[in-house]
C-alpha cells in the first residue's frame, strides 16, 4: 500500500510517502540550514509515527547544502527510530558527508546512507521494496 502526501517544512514541502511499512521523506529544498531544524524533525517525527516499523527513509537527492542544524534533526530523528525499533537511513545523502556524521553521532552504523530509495527500502523491508517497483 503506497500513501502519498506534503508536509510543510521550513518554506517548501517535503514529500512523504508510505510503501508497506517504510515512510520515504523525500526533502525538496536545495538547501537546509538552520531556520529549517525544527520543521525537518516534526516532520521526520512524524514519519517515525506513521510508519508501523519505525524505517524511514529520507532521500536527499537534490540537496545541495545541509548545515548542522538539520543534521541535528535528524540525529534525534534517528534515536527516536531506533527507541521504536525501526532504522533512520539516507538516500542519496549529500556527498556522504550527513551519513557518515548520522552514524558517528548516533554511535551505530545502523544508519548507512544509500545511492536511491530503492536501495534503501531493499535494505530495509523486501515489502516495502516491491510496493516501490509496483507504484513506479
Amino acid at each position: 500500500m503506497v500513501f502519498g502526501f506534503f508536509r510543510k517544512g521550513g518554506g517548501e514541502e517535503e514529500a512523504v510517502s508510505r510503501y508497506a511499512d517504510v515512510v520515504v521523506v523525500s526533502l525538496r529544498k536545495s538547501a537546509y540550514y538552520a531556520d529549517s531544524r525544527d520543521a525537518l524533525l516534526k516532520t521526520v517525527g512524524a514519519a517515525i509515527e506513521d510508519s508501523p516499523s519505525g524505517k524511514v527513509v529520507i532521500e536527499m537527492s537534490g540537496v545541495k547544502q545541509f548545515t548542522s542544524g538539520p543534521l541535528g534533526a535528524l540525529v534525534v530523528s534517528a534515536r527516536k527510530a531506533a527507541e521504536k525499533g525501526g532504522r533512520l537511513v539516507l538516500a542519496a545523502s549529500v556527498s556522504g558527508f550527513v551519513g557518515k556524521v548520522l552514524s558517528t553521532a548516533t554511535e551505530t552504523a545502523a544508519n548507512p546512507s544509500y545511492p536511491n530509495v530503492r536501495a534503501a527500502l531493499s535494505a530495509l523491508s523486501t515489502e516495502a521494496a516491491s510496493a516501490f517497483d509496483k507504484a513506479q
